[in-house]
């Protein structure tokens, strides 16, 4: 049996993830009260907005995209971080020398369904992405759309499947044993 503390490559990653965990956190949480001042202080910031845009109108949008891609971004570091959970919990059972277990297939599913979520984040956020980038001028505006996380999503259905026979399998081994 594998023990966590014994290996480095389990140990380091698991490390690594829950940092990573953290910086989602801390990040969608930073995002999220970001938008109190937006809210809190909704007309001064559309006489700034205004002042520093093409007038009110353009204004309002802004404040509307901002708020929005707030949310996004809270949204998204959240769907991230319970993605990281659901793999640190893998890893726990690796580690732990039983990775065939019913657990890991409900993990590896709801990991799917979270890159999904993930990836139909960054589809809602093209329209804006794209409506950013003209009304400031061309600058670079990231929206988290890409083909290698739709098939992410799918890798990790097939692995769900993969796990539930390799369970299915260990269940037959120790109930022949």
């Amino acid at each position: 049996m594998l023990s966590k503390a014994s290996d480095p490559l389990l140990r380091w990653t698991r490390l690594l993830l829950v940092i990573a965990l953290i910086i989602f956190g801390v990040s969608g949480v930073a995002a999220l009260v970001a938008l109190l001042p937006l809210w809190l202080f909704e007309a001064r910031v559309l006489v700034w907005l205004s002042a520093h845009s093409d007038g009110p109108q353009v204004a309002g949008e802004a404040l509307f995209s901002i708020g929005f891609t707030l949310i996004g971004i809270a949204v998204i570091n959240g769907l991230s971080a319970q993605f990281l959970r659901k793999l640190i919990a893998i890893i726990d059972s690796v580690g732990q020398g039983s990775p065939f277990i019913p657990q890991n297939v409900d993990h590896l599913r709801v990991m799917g369904w979270l890159a999904l979520a993930t990836q139909a984040m960054g589809l809602v956020g093209l329209p804006l992405g794209a409506w950013l980038r003209h009304a400031l001028a061309n600058k670079h505006i990231f929206v988290p759309f890409s083909l290698a996380g739709l098939v992410t999503a799918l890798l990790l259905f097939i692995l769900a499947r993969v796990f539930e026979h390799g369970t299915r399998l260990s269940e037959d081994v120790e109930g022949t044993v």
